[in-house]
């Protein structure tokens, strides 16, 4: 079943992402380390056309139904779940064992909220980009929706080294989906 969501990925990727090849074998080698970097400089997004933004508003409403639904189920807030998430994600990346308090706590109802990596990519910094009017809304969404998926990778690999690769993706686009 195909999403509005994921019609919306895909429409945007098809309309306004640019993707550029690496113009030597060092930007190569730097994008397969460098996760953030690899996003800020292999692509481009472009404005939305204004012919995606029905799909735009029904992607908006089925992501707030399941945000509503995610809420409940934690009792709290998106902003409120995202605050908790940084306070684990910062003793996850000292090293320290007191993120898992957070991720055991929520991980099972994180757990399958947001579909997959795409769904970060979308919201995180695709979206904000590609409707600079509406920046700060989508990147207050894409915020959410990364904790989300950030906590159920914790949840599902804890810091497990051979996940490192996986941890690395979605550290990259934490960053970028805070601006």
């Amino acid at each position: 079943m195909n999403t509005f969501i994921g019609q919306l990925e895909e429409e945007l990727w098809w309309h306004c992402v640019q993707e550029h090849a690496a113009d030597n074998q060092r930007l190569a080698e730097r994008w397969q380390t460098d996760d953030l970097a690899h996003l800020k400089e292999r692509y481009t997004v472009l404005p939305m056309p204004d012919s995606l933004r029905p799909l735009l508003e029904k992607a908006l409403i089925e992501w707030w139904e399941r945000e509503k639904a995610i809420g409940t189920r934690l009792q709290v807030t998106p902003e409120q779940f995202v605050d908790e998430f940084k306070k684990a994600r910062e003793q996850f990346l000292k090293g320290n064992d007191e993120w898992s308090l957070f991720v055991n706590r929520t991980g099972r109802i994180a757990y399958g909220a947001v579909r997959n990596m795409s769904w970060v990519n979308l919201f995180g910094w695709v979206l904000p980009a590609a409707d600079p009017h509406n920046e700060e809304q989508h990147r207050k969404t894409g915020r959410f929706i990364t904790a989300l998926f950030y906590t159920e990778l914790l949840f599902k690999y804890g810091n497990s080294q051979e996940q490192g690769n996986l941890m690395r993706r979605i550290e990259a686009r934490w960053q970028l989906a805070n601006g």
